[in-house]
């Protein structure tokens, strides 16, 4: 049935070839009813395939998510690089908007440059074309059943099979998650089929109308797929619905094009809505991103509507031809390469008009935890990475600030630590929140791991600064009572400082790469700061016995060893913490884990001890 001159109302009023006297009220409300079921169709096809999408995306990012993020943090290096990368993790994990939002992330947590970041968007523009390359499918025609069966009705129904068993069957949660692969791509399948039908069911003329105005005044076209793309934050999508329509065989050549420059520019909506609230840096990314794609839309256009018309023989004439799926999924391909390889060599140039220093204060290093990135778990937990990592520095400086204030009796350093102490205490807090709304988003086996070790570590990273925080006590009694340490107490002291400093780079190193082969290194150090512990206090007994020292500072000496070898304990559950979430056990518990003889019992581990004990304590105790 189709609204084609009046064709749904003379059927009705012509039956068995008698012509009925139909009231007019009758006739319109048939008219009404048509409308509505066919707009209920194609809306309800519309919904389906957005769904689908949502499904293929989330289910993706749960299944890839963390090892796409590990490929763009590490495989970055140079611009062509970051092209390919960012082509290749938004064609695995079907989102332009995923990698541009992970982008941001990276680049708000300082992770990345926003050079590196102008290489992974542009890429990303190309990897996002593989979904519409996916959606041409349906117009395979043959009668050849191999062929046949790669059209998306027949498809539709074996990816769903194979998704449901997987989701029922499986028994790890991975390949439950793929499951939601194979089942989202049946849902867009089937969403475009039913959006097909319907919109065949319109008169053709409706169609022919609008896009013959997007072909006479090309800026409308891309108003309305800017538009389009920016409601649904998705230009594979809003393709995808440009892919439905062209199966009415009422769209040219001229009027898809500006629809499809459009959607270029309007996916840019997402990063842009990511980077609210983010560092000045990763609001460049978002308008790095948007100036690329308005770049190549302005290039296109004058290519398109001024060279061309000119330099080719029967443009226009090509212009007005009509298309199917595969010529807009081909002509998404092209403009998005095409864009890259004519802006890339200005990359640098554009990097620096946008990366223009600012005469105000810099901003805090310490990465923001926003609440957009939780539709991402991938991203979020590498802003949970950051906030870790600015922990374990922050931390680390109060330690140093610790020195400073009992060895040089420095108050304002001990006042420094009380600050500083507050800013851990904040971010733990801070932290623990953002990992628990992390924890509701349904997260992968290996995510909700890494979640939960995060928090196992925020909490020995603020007890780090609560020994710092001690120690700045002791600095101040150590200033009221007028307090000196002996030459040898004060010497063991600033090589257990030095040997801590140690400890700490490699925790913090083995928390930044999240590798349980430099986790492994932490337990070996932490037994040599157990072992100068031991050795001082006797050696602080002979101080005593010869008087070498008061009272008074040997209670302090006392306190401050017994808080560094508290300190390194800290550093040892991290550690143990990273390797526990390597291994196939599901609950943390460092003291348990290193009751395990067999960890000790290792070359590695008897040659890191061994050279840590070289170098920080035989040396004093052969003095």
């Amino acid at each position: 049935m189709k609204l084609q001159n009046s064709l749904p109302i003379k059927k009705f009023k012509e039956r068995k070839g008698q012509t009925l006297f139909v009231p007019n009220t009758i006739i319109m409300d048939n008219a009404i009813g048509l409308f509505v079921i066919i707009a209920i169709q194609v809306i309800g096809g519309l919904c389906l395939f957005l769904f689908g999408m949502n499904l293929m995306g989330d289910s993706l990012e749960k299944t890839a998510g963390m090892k796409m993020q590990k490929i763009i943090e590490s495989l970055t290096g140079n611009l062509i690089k970051g092209v390919l990368v960012g082509a290749l993790v938004t064609a695995v994990i079907q989102s332009s908007s995923a990698t541009t939002v992970m982008v941001v992330g990276f680049v708000s947590a300082g992770i990345m440059t926003l050079k590196q970041s102008a290489g992974v968007i542009m890429g990303a523009n190309i990897g996002t074309t593989v979904t519409a390359h996916i959606l041409r499918l349906n117009d395979v025609s043959t009668d050849n059943f191999f062929l046949a069966f790669f059209k998306p009705d027949n498809l539709m129904f074996v990816l769903m099979i194979i998704g449901m068993l997987l989701i029922y069957l499986a028994k790890s949660n991975q390949k439950k998650e793929s499951g939601g692969i194979f089942v989202g791509l049946s849902l867009v399948f089937a969403g475009m089929m039913f959006m097909s039908d319907g919109l065949n069911n319109i008169d053709k003329s409706i169609f022919e109308t609008l896009f013959a105005y997007c072909a006479n005044l090309p800026v409308l076209g891309v108003l309305i797929g800017t538009a389009v793309t920016a409601i649904i934050q998705s230009s594979s999508a809003s393709v995808g619905i440009l892919q439905a329509v062209a199966s009415t065989g009422a769209i040219t050549l001229g009027g898809a094009i500006p629809i499809i420059l459009g959607q270029n520019i309007g996916t840019c909506v997402t990063a842009i809505l990511s980077s609210v609230g983010a560092t000045k840096t990763a609001k460049k990314a978002s308008i790095l991103h948007l100036v690329f794609n308005l770049l190549g839309t302005a290039l296109f256009f004058v290519i398109l509507y001024l060279v061309c018309p000119v330099a080719v023989k029967h443009w226009n004439t090509w212009m007005e031809s009509n298309v199917n799926s595969g010529t807009i999924a081909n002509f998404h391909t092209i403009f998005n390469i095409s864009t890259t390889i004519l802006l890339l060599p200005f990359v640098g140039l554009l990097v620096k008009l946008i990366d223009r220093p600012s005469k105000k204060q810099t901003e805090a290093s310490t990465p923001a935890l926003d609440d957009r990135f939780l539709l991402s778990p991938a991203i979020a937990l590498g802003q949970s990475k950051s906030m870790v990592l600015s922990m374990l520095e922050l931390a680390k400086k109060n330690i140093a600030l610790s020195e400073e204030a009992v060895l040089n009796k420095n108050s304002d350093a001990a006042t420094e630590i009380k600050r500083v102490e507050q800013s851990v205490d904040t971010l733990e807090s801070e932290l623990s929140a953002y990992l628990v709304k992390i924890t509701d988003k349904g997260l992968s086996e290996s995510e909700n791991k890494l979640a939960m070790g995060y928090m196992h570590m925020i909490s020995d990273i603020e007890r780090i600064s609560d020994h710092a925080s001690n120690m700045s006590d002791i600095a101040k009694v150590m200033i009221s009572d007028d307090e000196k340490f002996s030459k040898g107490g004060r010497r063991e002291l600033t090589n257990m400082y030095l040997a801590i400093y140690d400890l700490l780079d490699t925790t913090i190193e083995a928390v930044r790469t999240n590798s349980p082969k430099i986790a492994s290194q932490i337990e070996p150090k932490e037994q040599v700061i157990d072992l100068f512990k031991a050795t001082f206090k006797l050696k602080h007994l002979e101080r005593l016995t010869k008087k070498k020292c008061s009272v008074g500072s040997g209670v302090c000496f006392l306190e401050m060893i017994n808080n560094l070898e508290r300190v390194a304990d800290h550093c040892s559950n991290v550690g143990v913490t990273i390797l526990q979430i390597h291994s196939p056990e599901k609950l943390f518990n460092p003291h348990e884990y290193l009751k395990i003889e067999s960890i000790r019992q290792t070359d590695e581990y008897s040659r890191i001890y061994n050279e840590f004990m070289q170098k920080y304590y035989t040396p004093l105790i052969k003095e």
